[in-house]
């Protein structure tokens, strides 16, 4: 776990930072190595399969379609039975399990502009499962728990520690 702290809230390249290592922008200078290989020598889908990046929850986005779409897009299309199965399982360790039980298709839900209206919590947890699903050697949060209420963090917490093998958490104090 890699974990940088900045006390000043100001910019201080935070963001930049995460983007960087997301493979989301190109560093004007420097070297940015995964598995001893630099991202151009890897290649940008490489990188991008290799590094699963969560960005505040109101810099990502619900996609119309399913709740299984919108967990799954990052891996293979169409899931297999396994991935559904990961993806409730995923959608349970972060306490999404009632939300799950309250959705008439469940993991079949239409979701986004359209469909189900998710909270802004759950909306995050979403964006969260949806990183740790791509099985990503390294996990980026760029303030991702920031939506989370007391009682859920310690949970949605241990499911990140447990998932995630490599994990760099942005956060503000």
């Amino acid at each position: 776990m890699i974990i940088f702290s900045w006390k000043d809230r100001r910019e201080a390249g935070k963001s930049t930072l995460a983007s960087l290592l997301g493979g989301l922008r190109e560093s004007q200078s420097g070297l940015l190595m995964l598995r001893g290989l630099d991202r151009q020598t890897l290649g940008s889908e490489a990188w991008r399969r290799a590094v699963a990046f969560a960005p505040q929850a109101n810099e990502n986005h619900v996609f119309s379609g399913t709740l299984a779409f919108n967990l799954l897009m990052g891996r293979r299309w169409p899931p297999r039975p396994e991935d559904y199965e990961e993806a409730e399982s995923v959608c349970c360790e972060l306490g999404l399990g009632a939300l799950l039980n309250r959705m008439p298709a469940g993991l079949q839900q239409p979701i986004g502009e359209t469909g189900w209206q998710l909270s802004y919590g759950e909306r995050s947890r979403l964006f969260l499962a949806r990183a740790l699903l791509q099985g990503a050697d390294f996990v980026i949060l760029n303030e991702s728990l920031g939506a989370l209420d007391p009682e859920t963090l310690p949970q949605v917490t241990e499911c990140i520690r447990h998932r995630a093998s490599t994990l760099l958490v942005i956060a503000h104090p």
